[in-house]
């Protein structure tokens, strides 16, 4: 039985030349199975009379229809029915409380094996061996006919057919199977298949971490990555600007430097030996350009010395010393001993529009000075002209072709997600085991294919909602449907041609790494090729137009290269419509004319496959399992 049990694909029991079940291994042990086994081992030595009691009553008393198999050894065997599996936490709970106290090493809990499954149905229907016919009892005109169950019998005389009733009764509770979905179209069949693949593909999709991390959540967080870095770098209307020190320091903190002489000085600047004159910046400037720090040069005994070199040299010592407690001087006032009414503003240039600044402050101190107590202020600022028409195109044309790179690389994880279970499920001979039950190789991947495309489908809803969010321009108002209907045609093509190329590799973790590495290939790089051969020359121009017939048989290079030329419409076909072949056209027909190409493909392989020898003919060597049906008889 344990051969039967693993080679079989399907496994019909036959008692007393009748047909009396026939399906899966699992399907026999759920259907025909008399419960789980549960073993517990004690330890060496332990003797499970001791203890079999107290073990008796937790599990007895846990599982009440539970029933005692064995005992042999250091292992007690008990038979746990499907029906109370929901108190079996319980019942594991008490065993690890009273471990120690019972002696016990381990439980283990396994399901029916299909030898008892076996005598279970050689018991209900009471299989004994088939008594001979015997001449004496043989009506001559014996006949074989057909039973209502669809078995062959013989018709015997009268002794035989006492038990009519009971065998009509078992074939009424057990009809004998005709291996085919019985009085159904065959389009109902494909149908039906289709919805039960479909159901367990979304199920299974919403329980794949891993696969959902690469579906949905990292092509989302790219794109909102890109669309937010492109916000930051491509600004092209700036604010107007101020001028003063506050952009470098609060004015309460900042300190402006003011020259004094030392020495024998007699100048002729009036302003230098006026008091009104710092006496006004105090009064009038400090809150808002910062305090005076005064720093003295030495001019000796005569006011030649003290040229505005020493005083650069004054300035240069003085520099700022500590960071953490004095402020930089980006500006500086010196007034030459030996000019008339001649005030020199200083700056540095390390600052920040430090020449403006220093201007600003002097023409306001020289308008306090000569007008005492105004209001009036002298404002200067800078503000860069408005971006033109042009200028705001190109920049969205420019902030349209970073974002279709990296939507392509986005896009891209969508099938690299989807390959894994594809995969994983053909290595794991999950697949195998629903067409060995019945279910078409069309009704296996039609269910496939709407599936991941219904799991795709928030990708391109978030997609679509961050370009509202983060004012992609590019790819709004006219562009909205054709970026939209760019990204459905995507995922339409992209999923056969995934499908297809999943049955080259036989372990998931190399197929992702796979396809990564080849749809960016695909896809990202074609498209920069395509894009440089177009702008170099005349000639190259010529040589892409022949390759992009090559190249649009990738959907991924189909939709990173009409997110490019969607992106510099406004700016170098303004006059073309956006569904124009020279715009997105050409690459939505060829995604269209992909998804139903591939996908009959795809079908194409899978139905030559189930031809070993036209397999070998070509080339392929043939070692796929093959349906198994096993007769287990009972005499």
């Amino acid at each position: 039985m344990d051969e039967a049990d693993i080679l079989g694909d399907r496994i019909a029991i036959m008692s007393a030349g009748t047909v009396r079940c026939c399906g899966s291994s699992l399907f026999l042990k759920q259907k025909f199975g008399v419960g789980y086994t549960f073993v517990v081992s004690l330890e060496a030595g332990v003797k499970p009379i001791t203890v079999k009691s107290a073990i008796d009553n937790l599990v007895l008393g846990s599982v009440q229809s539970a029933s005692v198999l064995s005992v042999a050894g250091g292992e007690i065997s008990y038979r746990l029915p499907f029906s109370e599996t929901a108190v079996f936490p319980s019942m594991f709970e008490s065993l690890d409380a009273q471990k120690k106290e019972l002696k016990i090493t381990g439980y283990g809990v396994s399901a029916t094996t299909l030898e008892e499954v076996f005598m279970k149905i050689g018991e209900d229907f009471g299989a004994t061996p088939v008594a001979s016919a015997s001449k004496s009892n043989m009506d001559d005109d014996s006949k074989l006919q057909i039973t209502p169950v669809g078995h062959v019998t013989r018709a015997t005389n009268a002794k035989e057919n006492e038990d009519d009733g009971e065998n009509e009764g078992l074939a009424k509770m057990f009809a004998q199977p005709t291996f085919r979905l019985a009085q159904q179209q065959e389009c109902f069949v494909l149908l039906a298949h289709t919805w039960a693949i479909l159901y367990k593909r979304l199920w299974w999709a919403v329980r794949d971490v891993r696969a959902m991390f690469f579906v949905i959540v990292l092509p989302c967080l790219l794109a909102a990555l890109n669309f937010g870095v492109q916000n930051l770098q491509l600004a092209i209307d700036y604010p107007n600007l101020i001028f003063h020190v506050d952009q470098w320091y609060p004015p309460k903190e900042y300190q402006v430097p003011f020259a004094t002489f030392t020495g024998s000085v007699s100048s002729v600047n009036e302003l230098y030996n006026d008091n009104q004159w710092e006496m006004t910046y105090e009064t009038s400037l400090s809150k808002q350009w910062g305090s005076i720090v005064k720093y003295g040069v030495n001019s000796g005994s005569a006011a030649s010395n003290a040229t505005t070199l020493e005083w650069k040299r004054q300035l240069f010592e003085n520099r700022g010393g500590d960071e953490e407690t004095q402020a930089r001087h980006y500006t500086s006032v010196y007034l030459d001993p030996l000019s008339i009414d001649q005030v020199s503003a200083g700056f540095n240039l390390s600052a920040s529009h430090g020449f403006p600044t220093a201007l600003s402050m002097v023409d306001n101190w020289l308008l306090q000075y000569l007008v005492p107590s105004t209001a009036a202020s002298i404002v200067t600022s800078t503000h860069p002209l408005p971006a033109t028409k042009a200028e705001k195109v190109y920049a969205g044309s420019i902030a349209g072709l970073t974002a279709s790179l990296t939507l392509t690389i986005a896009l891209v994880f969508v099938p690299v997600g989807i390959v894994f279970p594809v995969v994983q499920e053909r290595r794991q001979q999950m697949k195998h085991q629903q067409m060995v039950s019945g279910v078409s190789f069309v009704s296996y991947w039609l269910g496939q294919l709407i599936a991941d495309f219904m799991v795709s489908l928030p990708t391109c809803a978030l997609i679509v909602m961050m370009v509202h969010i983060f004012d992609v321009t590019a790819f709004k108002g006219d562009a909205e449907l054709v970026f939209v209907a760019v990204m459905l045609l995507f995922l339409l093509s992209v999923l056969p041609l995934t499908y297809l190329l999943s049955l080259l590799f036989d372990s998931p973790d190399k197929a992702q790494a796979s396809f990564t590495a080849l749809y960016i290939l695909l896809g990202l790089v074609l498209s920069i090729v395509t894009y440089v051969l177009m702008i170099i020359s005349e000639q190259t121009k010529q040589i892409n137009d022949v390759l992009e017939y090559f190249f649009r048989a990738s959907p991924m290079y189909c939709v990173a290269h009409s997110l490019i030329l969607v992106s510099f419409k406004p700016s170098v076909s303004p006059d073309l419509s956006y569904w124009d072949s020279k715009i997105s056209g050409r690459s939505l027909s060829a995604m269209a004319v992909e998804a139903v190409v591939y996908f009959v493909l795809l079908l194409t392989v899978e139905y030559v496959s189930g031809f070993p020898s036209l397999m070998t003919q070509l080339g392929f060597t043939v070692d796929a399992p093959k349906p198994v049906l096993l007769f287990v008889c009972l005499f």
